[in-house]
């Protein structure tokens, strides 16, 4: 017991500890991104008006532009001007414009969440919560918020009494877990009620009569009339929490860790003019081809990223499970339209769970 009871501490302690370093992280990243807005709203040619906009609206996104010109500005600056200038055949004020002019204008970090990277390598921690056991619709090791079962935390237990077939009237079987608690024993017919126990090992119900002891688990019950071909019968009952030899049965959820090593990309774009082409929109449309060219590329790393983040996401959705959603409230036995509507925004949530969970 102590050393169960030190190995749970120990957990305890290493998930408060990536907690504080995740909420470190974050703390971070935005103190850095105010201090380096500062300085790239001052640059000239970065619009530095457009940049403290967009933060009103969305200030993580721009916190994210800037953390990447700052490492875009470290890399260029390592490569020296000259040898930018001579393979990329432009001056690094521009590669920095490209960067500015493209992102803020990107859609991923809307429909994805986004985690900055400070340098060309970082690691990123997931604390999912898993069924420790497979007890009342729960699956050992699956994702809790996945599920939509309700019964894992509780005493509900669910048994199989039989299959309708039109002619067999009476049913039986042995409850697994027990002693059981009176009152809360329910008949089940295709998930529709049709008797509850009385508290006196018999049930009270104007289809059926039958008997249930609560001890031994021993239920046996009788149609009046014979259950439909294909019916379901399910006997549901709740289990005594309180006899200790039964404390076993009990749900448990474990938070495991996960651990998600990224990596920096590179996003490589060349353009090319001709001296023809210069001089034409020089001449005869008073553009500058360099000025266009720039907008050109910032538009063609704003279109990447976005198509990348889109291919990703679609790739997972098609490997995910399928969550279906009947919009025919009467067919759910809901009482009306407005009330069924409202759970379509959890299946919304489960689908967008399984396909994260999945990706």
């Amino acid at each position: 017991m102590l050393r169960e009871k030190m190995r749970e501490n120990s957990f305890k302690e290493n998930v408060s500890r990536l907690e504080e370093e995740a909420k470190a992280k974050e703390i971070t990243f935005l103190k850095e991104g105010v201090r380096l807005l500062e300085k790239w709203e001052k640059v000239d040619g970065l619009d530095g008006e457009s940049l403290r906009k967009v933060e009103a609206v969305n200030p993580k996104k721009v916190y994210r532009l800037v953390h990447q010109l700052e490492n875009q500005e470290k890399y260029l600056a390592k490569m020296g001007e000259a040898v930018v200038s001579s393979a990329f055949n432009t001056i690094p004020q521009n590669i920095i414009r490209v960067i500015r002019l493209g992102y803020p204008n990107s859609i991923r970090g809307d429909i994805f969440h986004e985690f900055t990277m400070t340098g060309t390598r970082d690691s990123f921690y997931y604390l999912n919560p898993v069924f420790g056991s497979t007890k009342r619709g729960g699956v050992t090791d699956a994702v809790t918020y996945e599920s939509t079962e309700h019964r894992y935390p509780t005493s509900i237990e669910q048994d199989a009494l039989g299959t309708g077939d039109g002619s067999t009237v009476t049913f039986g079987i042995t409850i697994a877990i027990k002693p059981i608690v009176p009152y809360k024993t329910v008949i089940l017919v295709d998930g529709v009620s049709v008797a509850v126990d009385d508290g006196a090992n018999a049930f009270t119900s104007s289809v059926l009569t039958g008997t249930i002891a609560y001890d031994t688990g021993i239920l046996s019950v009788t149609f009046t009339t014979a259950p439909a071909s294909a019916a379901v019968l399910v006997v549901e009952s709740l289990f005594d929490t309180e006899n200790s030899d039964l404390y076993t049965e009990f749900g448990t959820v474990n938070l495991v860790t996960t651990r998600e090593d990224f990596h920096a990309q590179p996003k490589m774009l060349k353009l090319a003019w001709s001296w023809m082409s210069e001089v034409t929109m020089d001449v005869d449309l008073s553009l500058n081809v360099e000025e266009t060219l720039i907008q050109t590329a910032a538009e063609e790393l704003k279109k990447a990223i976005d198509y990348e983040a889109c291919y990703i996401g679609y790739r997972a959705a098609l490997a995910s499970t399928l969550v279906t959603f009947n919009a025919d409230f009467r067919s759910s036995g809901a009482a009306n339209p407005s009330d069924f509507n409202n759970t379509f925004f959890r299946y919304l949530k489960k689908a967008e769970t399984i396909i994260y969970n999945t990706f």
